[in-house]
């Protein structure tokens, strides 16, 4: 069995006893994988709420749980790629850490944002579907949506293109980089050496980061022949809340890391293009905030009479959790 890292940044994403924030599902998520030889490598990007006690109580729990933190700088950019670079670099160079027990023999590294989730079989599906074809350099999966507002349900599903060997892997890169179809960024699996051969997440990217890591990864698995195998399945849960980073970017950090994801890759359609191509499909889109948020749940409904929107089960579940790292401090407080 292949032994899998599944790297996590995160940054104050712990909560309050009145709102337990999204790292505990996140975590636990990956505790109950029934693929069981993996390591989940918390990076904590200087949090200043209870992460370090959180994860040390998971910790204490579950010996695959791995913690490191770095302190962030004043005046850093606000980027997640910053901790996720240290996670990789130390499933890359575990005595570096001193983790080299935790983190020696890992063959394939995954990505999870610290508020999202992975369904029970997301690592044995990805890690089957490489073990049936050796030669391709990732697997990738479909992604789920859930939103914030009712993390019950799924309101959208990414489905990935076929399985692509390193010829066709061109029609895919091709089709992504001009926006021509969605991609799920967040389901990589790599291999260890391809990821090394790969790099790194763009520090100086705030959004869209895990869009230019896909796009790096085909041009990569192209130039060494290389294809990547799809798994039809929703391997990822992607939470939709107004919490996000991209949420908290302003308009001039969006236009710059747009440019520069641009320049990296050629082939991206301008920004007038591509918003001319929204007008066409979305021209909802363009409408004022506070009328999208009047519309959504007329959307909505007609999304749920059609089945796009559907209660998922294992949502439902996550969703109806209780916090036992919040209930546990306040048993404290009152013994």
């Amino acid at each position: 069995m292949k032994k899998v890292a599944v790297i996590t940044a995160t940054r104050n994403r712990a909560g309050s006893p009145e709102r337990p924030g999204y790292l505990e599902p996140c975590i636990r998520s990956v505790c109950d994988q029934d693929y069981e030889n993996h390591v989940h490598v918390v990076v904590d990007d200087g949090s200043v709420d209870a992460t370090p006690d959180l994860v040390e109580f998971y910790a204490d729990r579950d010996p695959r749980i791995v913690y490191l933190r770095r302190e962030k700088p004043d005046g850093e950019r606000m980027t997640a790629s910053i901790a996720q670079n240290m996670g990789i670099d130390a499933v890359m160079n575990p005595d570096k850490y001193g983790k080299t027990d935790e983190l020696g023999g890992v063959e394939c590294v995954a990505m999870l944002h610290s508020d999202d989730l992975l369904p029970p079989h997301s690592l044995g599906s990805r890690v089957e579907a490489m073990e049936d074809n050796a030669r391709d350099a990732c697997v990738y999966g479909a992604m789920n949506i859930i939103r914030e507002c009712d993390c019950s349900r799924v309101f959208l599903t990414l489905r990935p293109q076929p399985s692509m060997g390193s010829m066709d892997l061109n029609q895919l890169y091709m089709a992504v980089s001009r926006r021509v179809i969605p991609f799920p960024n967040h389901t990589m699996l790599w291999k260890k050496g391809f990821l090394s051969y790969v790099g790194t997440f763009d520090p100086d990217l705030s959004l869209g980061e895990d869009f230019d890591m896909s796009l790096t990864t085909m041009k990569k698995a192209m130039s060494i022949g290389c294809g990547m195998t799809a798994v039809d399945q929703p391997v990822y849960y992607y939470r939709s809340h107004s919490d996000s980073i991209t949420g908290m970017l302003g308009k001039s950090t969006i236009k710059a890391d747009r440019q520069r994801i641009r320049e990296k890759h050629h082939d991206i359609p301008s920004q007038r293009a591509l918003m001319l191509r929204r007008l066409v499909r979305r021209p909802h889109s363009f409408l004022p905030e506070p009328v999208k948020k009047i519309l959504r749940p007329v959307r909505d409904y007609f999304r749920g009479a059609a089945g796009s929107v559907y209660t998922d089960g294992f949502a439902e579940e996550m969703a109806g959790l209780g916090s036992d790292f919040w209930d546990s401090r306040k048993a404290r407080v009152y013994v």
